[in-house]
C-alpha cells in the first residue's frame, strides 16, 4: 500500500519530475482532505466573519497548493493543515469563553456616527472616508443623511452596521416612534 501511494503520488520525487496523473492524484487527495478540514473548521470559517477566519483560508491554501505542485512535502503538508485547522478551532473556543482574548485577536466594533454626528477621529483612524461612510449608508440602510443616523458602527468584519434615529409618526405628538429607515 505504502509502494502504491509513494509511486502514483511521486513522494519521493521534485515537483519537475511529476508527472501530470501524479498531480491530478494529489489534487484528489488534497480535495478530500480540505473537504475534510473545512467541516472541521465550521461554518463559521465559511463565513469569513474577521479577519481571524479569512487568515485561516489563505494559510490553508497557500500550504496546501504547494503539496499539490510538489515543492512541501505532501504527508507532512497535510498533516499541517489540520493542526492550523485545530488552532483556529482553539482559539475560536477561547475568544468565545474569554472576551479579551476575542477583543485581542478579533478587534472590537469602531462607532464611526453617533447620534447624527461623524466621528472623524474613528473614520482616520480605520481609513473610511466620508463617501465610503456614505455609500455604506446607502446601501446598507438606504439612507442618504448622516442626521437620520443614531448609530453606525464598523464591525469587527469590515461591514458597517446603522441603526436609525427614531422619530415621531408625522411629527404628531404622542404617537410611536418610526425608524427613518426604510425596512
Amino acid at each position: 500500500m505504502e509502494t502504491f501511494f509513494n509511486q502514483n503520488l511521486g513522494i519521493d520525487l521534485g515537483p519537475d519530475e511529476l508527472s501530470h496523473s501524479q498531480i491530478l492524484f494529489r489534487t484528489v487527495i488534497m480535495f478530500f482532505a480540505m473537504l475534510l478540514m473545512m467541516r472541521l473548521a465550521g461554518l463559521r470559517f465559511l463565513a469569513g466573519k474577521t479577519t481571524f477566519d479569512v487568515l485561516l483560508g489563505f494559510i490553508l491554501a497557500s500550504m496546501l497548493s504547494r503539496a499539490i505542485n510538489g515543492p512541501a512535502p505532501f504527508w507532512g503538508t497535510i498533516l499541517s493543515g489540520f493542526l492550523v485547522v485545530l488552532l483556529h478551532r482553539i482559539l475560536a473556543f477561547l475568544t468565545c469563553r474569554y472576551h479579551f482574548l476575542g477583543r485581542w485577536l478579533k478587534g472590537q466594533p469602531e462607532p464611526l456616527v453617533v447620534d447624527g454626528k461623524i466621528q472623524p477621529d474613528a473614520m482616520a483612524a480605520n481609513q473610511v472616508s466620508h463617501h465610503d461612510l456614505m455609500q455604506d449608508l446607502r446601501l446598507n440602510s438606504s439612507v442618504d443623511d448622516v442626521e437620520q443616523v443614531k448609530l453606525a458602527l464598523l464591525e469587527r468584519n469590515g461591514e458597517i452596521s446603522v441603526q436609525c434615529r427614531p422619530i415621531s409618526g408625522n411629527g404628531v405628538k404622542g404617537t410611536q416612534p418610526v425608524n427613518k429607515c426604510p425596512p
